[in-house]
């Protein structure tokens, strides 16, 4: 019992009311779900990796820097039950459900809501979305949803019931299997009909490649995507 203790003193203990079942890391931030489908965050909100609309609700460094010291449940997604979450400097959030939501940073499509010029910016100028949205997939059949969801820097994947793998974010480096030449260019609207614009994927696109492949597990690196069949 002394050893856990002192266990807990070096490493930091996460309590919640109900028993914690995942965690995940982000860039600068850190996810804990628990049991009740409820969303704990805590870290660095620079870029609303936390999940609130209002920066008066986090903490100040002397630097300016926000951040949240300790896990509260992210209340906007309150009333959803969460399954599963990925975080890299931003965040994806999937429900028992299936529903798809996302906040965080928002350059380079990673967020899968398209491009949205009214966003706010952080200090370095990236504009971020501050508060949990859902994520449309009009790609999606009729039925589909996701079961499993990855996030990297400056891309996201998803992975379907039926096996399908799914990608969003910057095409650079082919990190969303989707090779410049082979990506629809819809004329620079970014939204409707096209889902490309400013050499990135804004939306949640089946990767072509997989699509006679049934996927059950994706993960995302810095530069690179990782799939199992």
């Amino acid at each position: 019992a002394a050893a856990d203790a002192r266990f807990r003193r070096l490493l930091g203990a996460v309590t919640a009311p109900a028993p914690l079942l995942a965690v995940a890391c982000g860039e600068s931030c850190s996810f804990a779900l628990s049991s009740d489908g409820v969303l704990h965050a805590w870290g660095s909100g620079d870029h609303g990796e936390m999940g609130v609309a209002e920066a008066t609700e986090l903490s100040e460094e002397d630097d300016g820097e926000l951040y949240r010291p300790w896990p509260r449940p992210v209340a906007a997604l309150a009333g959803v039950r969460i399954a599963a979450v990925a975080a890299s400097s931003h965040v994806l959030a999937l429900s028992d459900s299936g529903a798809l939501y996302a906040w965080g940073r928002a350059a380079d499509g990673v967020l899968g809501i398209g491009p949205l010029p009214n966003l706010p910016r952080d200090a370095d100028g990236h504009p971020f979305q501050p508060s949990p949205v859902r994520v449309e997939v009009e790609a999606m059949t009729e039925g589909e949803r996701f079961v499993q969801i990855a996030a990297a820097d400056r891309h996201s994947l998803g992975c379907t019931a039926s096996g399908g793998a799914w990608a969003w974010g910057s095409v650079a480096l082919s990190r969303v299997g989707l090779p410049d030449e082979e990506l629809p260019d819809d004329g620079g609207g970014g939204g409707g009909g096209g889902v490309v614009q400013d050499g990135a994927v804004w939306r949640p696109t089946r990767i072509p490649g997989l699509q006679h492949t049934e996927v059950s597990h994706v993960a995302a690196g810095r530069a690179h995507s990782l799939a199992v069949s």
